[in-house]
């Protein structure tokens, strides 16, 4: 198993500024050709906020525009259109919040939240009409991920008897095995066994794109295991 890693703070607030800029290009282009000269007034009025002064902040009214804000962009004005459903854009936006705010709170964002940055910020581009964001332009080519358990430190491995299949990210790094025996469905009074950390690196992919997984960073199911999980060849029967 991969040791744990934590990824440098200036790495991740690289990938949001990417991001959020190629964001913000789009919307001053479309406020500029939806409202004309008034493509400013516009954008002042959708990024108010009354706890303080954008103002002093920057001159270029761009920098008003934030993925605390995005929402009203994307939902609340015509300004952008999009394709995706907006409970899925919700939950994409959600999640950048939600990594912003670790980070900068100095709290460890971990090589699967930068994974999961990624996606959901991939996410609200192609929804925006924009291309998928570059990864390669986020690293330096010299920073390594930092490495906050060795050997010495990683859990035991724990064997834990289920009577449902699940995948968790709370549960990644814990060395679990996994033994499942179903209490209904088309595997009832079968076994299955697997090793979680291996199986979650084999499909994480995969993971990130499945809406349930997103919002609550797991999926489970109690009457089956799904084919992407079998075909690794991770599960087996006992």
């Amino acid at each position: 198993m991969q040791k744990l890693s934590t990824i440098p703070a200036h790495i991740v607030f690289k990938a949001l500024d990417l991001g959020l800029n190629l964001i913000r290009e789009e919307i001053i282009k479309c406020a500029q050709e939806g409202y004309g000269e008034d493509w400013k007034e516009q954008i002042a009025t959708l990024t108010e906020n009354p706890n303080f002064n954008l103002d002093s902040i920057s001159e270029d009214i761009k920098y008003r525009i934030d993925f605390g804000n995005l929402s009203r962009f994307i939902f609340d004005t015509d300004i952008l259109n999009n394709t995706e459903s907006k409970g899925r854009l919700h939950g994409f936006i959600s999640e950048v919040r939600a990594i912003r705010n670790r980070i900068c709170h100095f709290t460890p964002i971990s090589e699967l939240d930068f994974e999961n940055l990624f996606v959901s910020i991939d996410k609200i581009l192609v929804a925006i009409g924009l291309e998928r964001l570059d990864r390669s332009l986020c690293w330096d080519g010299i920073t390594e991920p930092i490495i906050v358990n060795d050997a010495e430190s990683k859990p035991k491995t724990s064997t834990d008897a289920k009577t449902y299949f699940k995948v968790s990210e709370r549960w990644y790094g814990q060395e679990k095995t996994i033994t499942v025996q179903f209490k209904r469905g088309k595997h009832t009074n079968k076994k299955y066994r697997y090793n979680h950390d291996e199986l979650f690196e084999a499909v994480k992919s995969h993971l990130f794109t499945i809406p349930a997984f997103i919002s609550h960073k797991e999926y489970s199911s109690s009457s089956n295991i799904p084919r992407w999980a079998m075909d690794t060849g991770l599960v087996n029967e006992i």
